[in-house]
């Protein structure tokens, strides 16, 4: 009798958890960046990875790094790939800094744009819900006496850009980061003075690439390249929803030892060492849980290793899930191992708790040894959905 009420209490308490954290701000959906665009290789247009890229105020087509940028004579567009609303007005030969790198696609780019709309918007289409993507805005300082101040604003993001941030005639690009949560995504630019309008030389989109990390220090910098390199932790913390860490060749077989706090995945992420040989090993040195993910939120990890992982508090949920605690979310692994991991209540190894909603864990190819609880050593599956595939 004690056992169960011990372990209905310590459920109800998770419940309650689980409850606070379904409450919890959302993180925003995308973020932007401001960066000099001063020839082709700093366009933002990449090849084999840009999807579309698009110039303005002349139908010649160009190219940059092997990518055809489309040139539209309008002020406005409408295609397969975005719509583009606001401007009124063309303005043709142009004379700058980049119009000078004679035989560049940027030089063509940098010729003509649209211009005068108060605001204007761009909706960019086709996307594949769930995925990350970067749209660039490719301009030029027109006169150093105008402010030319813009918001550029996407539901709760937002940014007062300024378009001769470089200075008169150099240019500017602006990227807005952000993972699609339909098929259409649209950007509003209102300027603070409506007749310094936003001058449309370049628009182009690419998918996000993954985030590569690069030590094995558990650093936590802002900006995570200030320290000894990009660490885990810092790749979580700076990966949009639906994003991709991988991690650098240099880092093959290696640990990653956390400094006493675990890795907190509030969003959806693939985590992926498959690149690596002999993999990468997550290591907590029973200081620790090793990670924890939040409510509604689905998770991917590929050829991890995971460690000493502790949980310790006096009642679930801090007591539960040694190495990972998957709190009403979706969680897979795939060729990972999870040795040697601890937890005072449930799942020394994972503990998927799923009483208050959807939850589910699948694991192919797993290895699951030596992990301890007080209930399910490997695996305590809660309320939640469980599938094993080719796991020992």
């Amino acid at each position: 009798m004690q056992t169960t009420h011990s372990r209905s209490f310590r459920l109800l308490q998770a419940a309650f958890m689980a409850l606070l954290l379904l409450s919890a701000p959302i993180a925003h959906a995308g973020s932007f960046a401001v960066s000099p665009w001063t020839d082709d290789a700093s366009s933002g247009i990449v090849s084999g990875k840009t999807i579309w890229a698009y110039h303005f105020g002349a139908t010649g087509n160009t190219t940059v790094d092997g990518v055809t940028v489309t040139g539209l004579a309008g002020p406005t567009a409408s295609n397969a790939d975005f719509d583009l609303t606001g401007p009124t007005n063309v303005f043709n030969n142009d004379t700058n800094n980049l119009t000078s790198l004679t035989g560049t696609g940027s030089a063509v780019i940098a010729n003509d744009f649209g211009y005068f709309g108060a605001p204007s918007s761009v909706t960019v289409k086709d996307l594949t819900p769930g995925a990350p993507y970067t749209v660039s805005f490719l301009s030029v300082g027109w006169n150093a006496a105008e402010t030319r101040e813009q918001t550029f604003s996407s539901g709760p993001d937002s940014a007062v850009i300024t378009q001769q941030q470089y200075g008169e005639n150099n240019g500017i690009r602006v990227d807005y980061t952000f993972t699609a949560s339909t098929t259409t995504q649209t950007i509003s630019l209102t300027p603070t003075v409506p007749s310094l309008t936003w001058h449309f030389y370049g628009l182009a989109l690419k998918p996000t690439p993954p985030i590569n990390v690069t030590t094995t220090a558990d650093e936590n910098d802002t900006p995570a390249a200030s320290g000894t390199g990009i660490s885990l932790r810092e790749a979580i913390r700076d990966s949009l929803n639906g994003g991709t860490i991988i991690f650098d060749p240099s880092l093959d077989g290696q640990t990653i030892t956390l400094g006493g706090t675990q890795l907190a995945i509030n969003k959806n992420l693939t985590i992926d060492a498959s690149n690596l040989p002999n993999g990468i090993t997550i290591d907590a040195n029973n200081a620790s849980r090793i990670m924890e993910i939040t409510p509604g939120h689905s998770v991917a990890l590929h050829s991890l290793s995971l460690t000493r992982g502790s949980a310790t508090g006096a009642l679930s949920p801090a007591s539960a899930g040694g190495a990972i605690y998957s709190n009403h979310a979706s969680l897979s692994l795939t060729a990972c191992s999870l040795t040697g991991n601890s937890a005072g209540s449930f799942g020394g190894g994972i503990f998927s708790f799923g009483i208050s909603g959807n939850a589910s864990l699948s694991l192919a190819a797993c290895s699951i040894s030596g992990n301890s609880a007080a209930f399910g050593g490997g695996i305590f599956s809660d309320s939640a959905s469980l599938s094993l595939s080719a796991c020992t």
